[in-house]
C-alpha cells in the first residue's frame, strides 16, 4: 500500500518499502482520466536514441505546458512489471515530477547507476541524465515513446 499521495490529484505513491496494490494503480488512473476529462493537458511523441549518456550528455524533452507527470519508455513495449532496481537494461519509467526544480534531482540511484532530472526555468522543458544508456533512455538506435500529462 502507498504511504505517500501527490499534492493535486492526491495519486498514490510508493516508497521503496511500499507494497504494490493493482487497485492503487487503478485508482490513479481513474483521476488521470476524469483530469483529462477536466481538461488537462497531454503530449505524447517518440524519439530514437543515440547512445550518449551522463552529466556532460543531457537529454531534454519540451511541452507545450509544465508536466506534472511523465512515462517513458521503449517503443517495443512497456513490461508487465514493476522494478525498483536497475537489475535489467529496460527502460520504462513514470515519474510524478513533484519536487523536481531547477536544479538536478536524483530520481533513482544506486552506485553508478542513476537517473537525474531537472526542469527549465519555465517549467515546460525537462532535462535528464543517467548512469547508462538505457538508464538515460537514450540506447543507440531505440526508438523511446513518453506521455507527459500536466
Amino acid at each position: 500500500m502507498s504511504s505517500q499521495k501527490t499534492t493535486n490529484l492526491k495519486l498514490h505513491k510508493w516508497v521503496k518499502s511500499d507494497p504494490i496494490k493493482m487497485a492503487e494503480f487503478n485508482e490513479n488512473f481513474q483521476k488521470l482520466d476524469a483530469a483529462v476529462a477536466a481538461g488537462a493537458k497531454i503530449a505524447t511523441g517518440s524519439y530514437v536514441g543515440t547512445g550518449t549518456y551522463g552529466s556532460s550528455n543531457p537529454c531534454s524533452l519540451t511541452f507545450d505546458f509544465p508536466p506534472q507527470i511523465l512515462m517513458m519508455f521503449e517503443a517495443s513495449g512497456i513490461r508487465y512489471y514493476i522494478s525498483t532496481t536497475a537489475s535489467t537494461s529496460h527502460s520504462d519509467y513514470i515519474f510524478i515530477l513533484t519536487g523536481v526544480g531547477e536544479e538536478y534531482v536524483s530520481l533513482y540511484s544506486s552506485g553508478d547507476y542513476y537517473f537525474n532530472m531537472k526542469k527549465s526555468s519555465d517549467g515546460k522543458t525537462l532535462y535528464f541524465t543517467g548512469g547508462r544508456d538505457y538508464q538515460q533512455c537514450n540506447k543507440k538506435g531505440v526508438t523511446y515513446r513518453y506521455m507527459a500529462i500536466g
